[in-house]
């Protein structure tokens, strides 16, 4: 089967294995298929992180394809390959699709890795990537969380809000109104 060929290839430390946002996909093959990915050294998210962590950040709303560290935004930087992200295709066309993926981010890292070193940014790099592998197997083990200790601290959470916005209230008028869901609720 296929997945015995990706899995001999992918569990060995060579080749050496690039990827773009591998952390994710590492996460979906161990916890999917059960194979462990050795050797993955270069990451072009990671790489552009490292060079200009500022352009981290939300997206815009908008497609994910115009997000400012997707390959095909690092590509219309650092290669001149044309659009070639086209998801409507059929099964032949999405592995065209993938290898052209492949080709173009090694591309990408080759400049990415001269970036990495005219900027003194390799410590950075080498680093972000040694903490991909301690997250993926956090992500696969769960993090345990005492959820009556949680629940406390957001009741205590909510009365130093409370608090606070009464005495906000009254130095400046009432600009909190009750029952306005606090930002703290989209975290948790």
């Amino acid at each position: 089967m296929y997945l015995d060929g990706i899995r001999s290839i992918l569990e060995k430390p060579f080749p050496r294995k690039l990827a773009a946002n591998g952390q994710f996909d590492i996460h979906f093959l161990r916890t999917r298929n059960g194979i462990r990915v050795k050797g993955y050294r270069d990451d072009t998210q990671v790489a552009w992180h490292s060079c200009y962590p500022q352009l981290a950040g939300k997206q815009d709303g908008s497609s994910a394809q115009t997000t400012k560290k997707s390959v095909a935004f690092l590509a219309s930087l650092f290669t001149t390959d044309a659009w070639w992200k086209d998801y409507d295709t059929d099964e032949m066309g999405m592995y065209e699709l993938c290898g052209r993926d492949c080709c173009i981010e090694f591309d990408i890292m080759g400049q990415l890795d001269k970036l990495v070193d005219s900027l003194d940014c390799r410590r950075i790099y080498h680093h972000a990537m040694s903490l991909v592998a301690p997250c993926v197997d956090a992500q696969e083990r769960g993090i345990l969380v005492d959820e009556p200790l949680r629940k406390e601290r957001l009741k205590q959470l909510d009365a130093r809000i409370g608090t606070i916005g009464a005495e906000l209230n009254q130095l400046v008028g009432p600009i909190l109104k009750e029952h306005i869901e606090h930002e703290r609720f989209k975290l948790f």
